[in-house]
């Protein structure tokens, strides 16, 4: 498994018009929908929503990393989104969050997976020149030419 594999280059949104982390995870949801990796828009949210309920996602520095382990997954992945305007979210450092990377994971899933694809994510935002720039991102290209500095510098495929 590697960056290139569980980015969804179809969720990857920037400049999202949400005004609450509810319409954030909701037009991210819409994306994984449409790309067919999820089968049903409010069972994921849903599921979403019950484990932003367990904890804090919001990890600091404007950044969140909801994951929702659901049975309509039908691909495991990662959309990414950048808000217009950060919004309230329970995070460590009690800031608002601008920086989403939704985790869509089967319930089936093996839990090794599940913590791999979270322990490339946190490898990479613990630099923070990374984090940085991806707060800075523009456009979807942007996110891509980052997510390939980050596979390239763990030594795998690049995307797209």
């Amino acid at each position: 498994m590697n960056l290139s594999e569980i980015f969804n280059e179809n969720a990857i949104a920037v400049d999202i018009p949400a005004d609450s982390k509810i319409k954030a995870l909701e037009y991210l949801t819409k994306l994984l929908y449409k790309d067919q990796a999820i089968g049903d828009e409010s069972e994921f949210l849903k599921d979403v929503l019950i484990r932003e309920g367990e904890g804090q996602t919001g990890i600091g520095d404007g950044i969140a990393i909801p994951h929702g382990k659901s049975g309509t997954v039908r691909k495991d992945c990662i959309a990414f989104g950048k808000l217009k305007q950060p919004v309230t979210w329970e995070s460590v450092d009690d800031k608002p969050v601008s920086v989403i990377f939704l985790f869509a994971v089967n319930k089936n899933t093996d839990a090794d997976n599940h913590l791999r694809m979270m322990a490339m994510v946190a490898r990479a935002l613990a630099d923070e020149e990374i984090c940085r720039r991806i707060k800075e991102v523009e456009t979807k290209e942007d996110v891509f030419v980052i997510i390939n500095e980050i596979t390239a510098a763990m030594g795998i495929a690049a995307v797209n």
